[in-house]
């Protein structure tokens, strides 16, 4: 049997109740919670009920070029890594996400530890090494500078 979509959101908010989380719906009609600092969102498809993604949106933003590029080579990088949680770019805010196929709602709950903690490792993970590339250029940038000084000096 079908369960109606509003049926298997509210299935989802309660087992998040049951979890521990303050679930709330925002305007896009979106599940959202807060988990280790990352406001994490559940959406679904009026299409296909027993599709789920569960995604953090926006949890970096990147300002520069080379931040950008460096950004999106690292999560080419991490997307060959990560077996389920997939990043992706929008503007220039990072995104990671999970799809899944659930036949019951009730599904849900006992998926829902490791799916939320995938996630926020991916993205701690991706900050992380974002810091560390970037601290590579930056020194690798100061280590040029400094050559380049030193070819002017003779």
């Amino acid at each position: 049997m079908l369960v109606p979509m509003s049926d298997r959101l509210n299935a989802y908010f309660d087992q998040l109740v049951q979890a521990g989380y303050r679930p709330r719906y925002d305007d896009d009609g979106d599940l959202v919670f807060h988990h280790d600092g990352f406001a994490i969102g559940i959406s679904i498809d009026e299409e296909d009920p027993e599709f789920l993604l569960v995604f953090i949106q926006n949890f970096h933003c990147s300002g520069t070029l080379t931040m950008q590029r460096v950004a999106c080579d690292l999560m080419a990088d991490l997307n060959r890594r990560f077996r389920l949680a997939k990043f992706s770019r929008r503007r220039q805010e990072v995104w990671v996400s999970a799809e899944l196929l659930l036949a019951r709602a009730g599904d849900f709950g006992p998926a829902l530890p490791r799916l939320i903690e995938l996630l926020a490792s991916a993205a701690r993970c991706f900050r992380k090494e974002l810091r560390e590339r970037m601290r590579e250029i930056e020194h690798f940038d100061h280590a040029l500078s400094a050559a380049a000084g030193l070819m002017l000096l003779h």
